[in-house]
């Protein structure tokens, strides 16, 4: 991450599961446009460009409860090098990630806030990892 200097943010449909639990891409996307600019207030957030700070949040449900995964994780452009280094590709990889995600089940009523939870914390431990690499 040394050197990020903006990034635009991507949140995929969190589908009607996630309406179920009152919670939008678009509600997500305001959480993390909010968090980025409390916690890393020198980076520009520029729609529809790479890097991208971005958010999968998938549910199912049943007569019982529901259970949702979220992933959070900056990717960027990246270039391939051979062993003499000179590039032999292009792509775009993750560069920043909350592991393998979270997996949170359980009822209806508090699931919303609790990935609204995981997703603050993330932008905080993203800011964290940030200004590590970026100390200027």
């Amino acid at each position: 991450m040394k050197g990020l200097r903006r990034l635009s943010i991507i949140v995929e449909d969190t589908g009607i599961a996630g309406q179920h639990i009152h919670l939008t891409s678009q509600d997500l996307e305001s959480q993390v446009l909010v968090g980025l600019r409390r916690d890393v207030p020198g980076l520009k957030i520029i729609p529809h460009s790479y890097p991208y700070f971005y958010v999968s949040v998938v549910g199912v449900e049943d007569q019982f409860g529901c259970a949702f995964y979220i992933h959070v994780g900056v990717s960027r452009p990246t270039r391939i090098l051979d062993d003499d280094s000179v590039e032999v590709a292009q792509g775009i990889a993750e560069v920043w990630g909350a592991g393998s995600g979270m997996i949170y089940t359980g009822n209806r009523d508090l699931m919303a806030s609790k990935l609204r939870e995981y997703l603050n914390t993330q932008i905080t431990n993203f800011a964290a990892d940030y200004y590590k690499q970026n100390p200027n």
